[in-house]
């Protein structure tokens, strides 16, 4: 039984965090900062660290997929180094394997744009979820994780067809990620609920 929906936005220096509680309804939101100044296996390890203490063990993680247009091979790196040890604490501690959610895939199902600056980014998190947050980082962990929600069946509400679009073109390509979904019955639930269309 899934306890939670986990997003994560993963940064060097300031990961972004969103945890919906499925058990008491409390939705969790916050960032993480590390020290420039220490090791970049000291700062990943403190990142994933804390990850794993503000979740459960049976909640389901859905994660930035890697930007593949960083042209820095330095910056590349290091994400990679964060989402590597960030992938294998949650691996070790749920038991299951962390969802990937590529960013125009998130960013299309939150207001149907690719790309957004950060000014409009913000304002179509507060237009959606009528939450006014601090930074960027906060505003791609929650969008995360209310992807993820809607992914999982977990979250009832009215669809956009552009949402819909986006969850069957995602279940198709990362269904193996998600063992014990059963997306047909979730289909039935969401026409169920009424889409709607505009």
């Amino acid at each position: 039984m899934i306890t939670g929906i986990v997003g994560l936005d993963l940064s060097m220096t300031c990961t972004g965090y969103a945890r919906l509680d499925l058990e008491k309804d409390k939705l969790t939101i916050f960032t993480i900062k590390t020290n420039a100044k220490k090791e970049n296996i000291e700062r990943c390890h403190y990142i994933a660290v804390t990850i794993r203490k503000a979740m459960q063990s049976n909640d389901l993680v859905f994660i930035e997929d890697y930007a593949y247009g960083v042209r820095k091979a330095s910056q590349l790196a290091t994400l990679g180094e964060l989402n590597g040890m960030v992938k294998y604490m949650m691996w070790k501690y749920t038991g299951r394997f962390t969802v990937p959610t590529p960013i125009g895939t998130w960013k299309k199902f939150l207001c149907n744009k690719g790309n957004l600056n950060k000014d409009g980014f913000k304002l179509e998190v507060f237009k959606k979820f009528n939450l006014d947050l601090g930074t960027n980082d906060e505003c791609a962990a929650i969008a995360i994780c209310d992807f993820g929600a809607c992914i999982a069946g977990v979250k009832e509400r009215d669809f956009h067809k552009y949402e819909l679009d986006k969850m069957k073109e995602f279940r198709k390509k990362y269904e193996k990620y998600l063992p014990g979904i059963e997306f047909s019955s979730t289909e039935k639930q969401l026409v169920k609920q009424g889409v709607r269309h505009g």
